[in-house]
């Protein structure tokens, strides 16, 4: 899928290593989880805070300095599906865990867990989820 230009990027610190955060105008797009700093992460990428990639990380920092506050992070590139799935994993509790049947029953999609799980393995963001839950 092509990301409407420029893409922006910015990095942070964390407890759990050094996150990137990337994303374009639609929304997010990417993050990921590294051990030691790095270059850029893609072409013609280009480091931000502003916008949504630097309100994502202010978020962040929030959230590791106390844990359990709600985040938002607004996602792009899915299909309908996909993008109701990724909205309704962020609702999920901080500390808690549920089914992809849940989920499927959460967004009116009963026989859909299988296809849960699939939107879920094709989120961009998904590592943040792996952080934050």
């Amino acid at each position: 899928m092509r990301w409407s230009e420029p893409v922006k990027y910015a990095r942070m610190e964390s407890p759990v290593g050094i996150l990137t955060i990337a994303g374009d105008e639609d929304g997010l797009r990417s993050s990921c989880l590294h051990r030691q700093p790095g270059s850029s992460p893609g072409p013609d990428w280009q480091e931000s805070s502003r916008g949504m990639v630097g309100e994502t990380i202010r978020q962040l920092q929030a959230y590791f300095e106390k844990p359990g506050l709600t985040l938002i992070c607004p996602q792009a590139g899915g299909t309908p599906f996909q993008m109701s799935v990724w909205r309704e994993l962020q609702h999920i509790p901080y500390g808690t865990t549920i089914s992809y049947g849940e989920v499927a029953n959460r967004i009116g999609r009963p026989n859909a867990s299988r296809a849960v799980g699939a939107a879920n393995g094709a989120n961009p963001i998904r590592s943040l989820s792996r952080v934050i839950v």
